[in-house]
């Protein structure tokens, strides 16, 4: 159920939602940690995340800015995320490749094939 309200709070307004303001307005579902520190609710950030690697069963798409201010994105907000995404996981496994190589686990044709397992599954 926390996942279901935290995506029809979201989707009440076009506008990113503060870590207090969910919690307030969740709050049988968050709880704000007083304590210092940036994480204000570890469980909105799990359901955030669960929603997210489940976007086919909830349909939608939770994005947070630098604050980490949560917002279910516009149509062009997606697709700069998706960027945005995608450039990280090109960064990732380039640093991947490049110590697996440099330490000599695995040669060209395991990146190729590698690279090809990835495009088939994705």
């Amino acid at each position: 159920m926390k996942h279901e309200n935290l995506i029809e709070l979201l989707k009440t307004e076009n506008r990113y939602f503060s870590k207090e303001e969910i919690c307030e307005k969740l709050p049988n579902d968050f709880k704000h940690n007083h304590s210092i520190g940036h994480d204000i609710c570890s469980t909105l950030w799990n359901v955030k995340n669960e929603i997210n690697n489940n976007f086919e069963k909830f349909n939608v798409v939770i994005i947070s800015n630098k604050m980490g201010d949560l917002k279910i994105p516009t149509r062009e907000e997606l697709k700069e995320y998706l960027d945005w995404e995608k450039k990280q996981c090109v960064k990732r496994f380039n640093r991947y490749w490049k110590k697996a190589k440099a330490f000599g686990l695995i040669d060209q044709d395991t990146i190729i094939g590698e690279n090809w397992q990835i495009v088939r599954k994705g």
